[in-house]
């Protein structure tokens, strides 16, 4: 009997979920494009099975535990601003892991991320103090100028009013004429 298998490169999403090394869990939906090689494909279908065989038994477990071992590498915020970084630790081992089952991994991409609700409510409460803070530092800012703008009207006023009496001696009081 005669089975079919394409080597072309396959696309299949799979759901992981690891906690970073701050112990915040993450979620997430990979698509890894993959392809058999061709050289050995022979030996991965009698080992493993067809393309779905191949996916449920290899493909998805090696891409949760590849997901499991890169994010554990980096707190929750690095998740997010080193996220090349995390894909790239990601892309390697996940590469290296279905290697030896002949599967080579052409690409991969985050489809969904999602962060615990406690961590998400923490990031937003933390945006919202740094938006109120600003707020604060503004106001203080504003208060500031318009001092400083009411310190130049009395002085402006201030030499207005000496400039006056220079030029007006009748406006003198009398001890100063003395």
């Amino acid at each position: 009997r005669v089975t079919l298998l394409d080597v072309k490169v396959q696309k299949h999403e799979v759901p992981a979920k690891g906690s970073t090394k701050d112990l915040q869990d993450l979620k997430a939906v990979f698509a890894v494009n993959f392809a058999l090689r061709p050289e050995i494909v022979a030996r991965t279908f009698q080992q493993q099975g067809n393309l779905s065989a191949i996916v449920e038994r290899i493909v998805a477990p090696q891409t949760q535990e590849a997901f499991k071992t890169a994010v554990a590498q980096f707190t929750a915020e690095e998740s997010i601003v080193k996220r090349p970084q995390l894909k790239d630790s990601f892309d390697t081992i996940l590469g290296e892991r279905l290697d030896k089952y002949g599967i080579e991994v052409y690409d991969t991409s985050v489809v969904d991320i999602q962060f615990s609700v406690e961590f998400a409510q923490a990031v937003e409460s933390k945006q919202v103090a740094e938006q109120e803070s600003q707020r604060a530092v503004y106001i203080a800012q504003k208060a500031e100028q318009e001092a400083q703008g009411r310190i130049n009207q009395a002085t402006g006023e201030a030499e207005a009013q000496r400039l006056q009496l220079l030029t007006h001696p009748e406006w003198w009081p009398e001890e100063v004429m003395s």
